[in-house]
């Protein structure tokens, strides 16, 4: 994949998500792609990650997910506009749970998929509830 410019994420960054290792990716449910918004960057003890809010909840084994958390898949990846990165469906805002462990139901379902920055918009005044997340130790 070629990089392009360098630009971290930023919450209220739209973003497209789409692929993984087989195509069309299963856990996507027959689109080719999904679309979100950056809600806050999450931070604990398997490193940093983005949530992201899905614009329709992705319904798997009668259970609604409505956020995602996104890691980098390559040591040497950075947050830029573009990259590979490791999927986890999240019923409630991953931000929530950082300090309990996790223990709202979530599931790792990709290792491969690529997200793509379509709109660098900071929606931070339009929307409350993006945040910015950092447990407290």
């Amino acid at each position: 994949m070629s990089r392009l410019a360098y630009k971290p994420l930023q919450i209220g960054d739209r973003i497209r998500l789409s692929g993984g290792h087989q195509e069309p990716a299963p856990w996507l449910q027959g689109l080719p792609h999904i679309q979100e918004t950056v809600t806050a960057i999450v931070s604990d003890d398997r490193g940093v990650g983005y949530e992201v809010v899905l614009d329709s909840p992705l319904v798997k084994e009668a259970i609604g997910y409505r956020f995602a958390l996104l890691r980098l898949h390559f040591a040497d990846a950075r947050w830029a506009q573009q990259e590979i990165v490791g999927v986890e469906l999240w019923m409630d805002a991953p931000s929530r749970h950082t300090s309990d462990g996790g223990q709202v139901q979530h599931e790792y379902v990709e290792s491969h998929a690529v997200y793509r920055v379509i709109r660098a918009e900071p929606m931070a005044q339009h929307n409350t509830n993006v945040r910015h997340h950092t447990p407290i130790e």
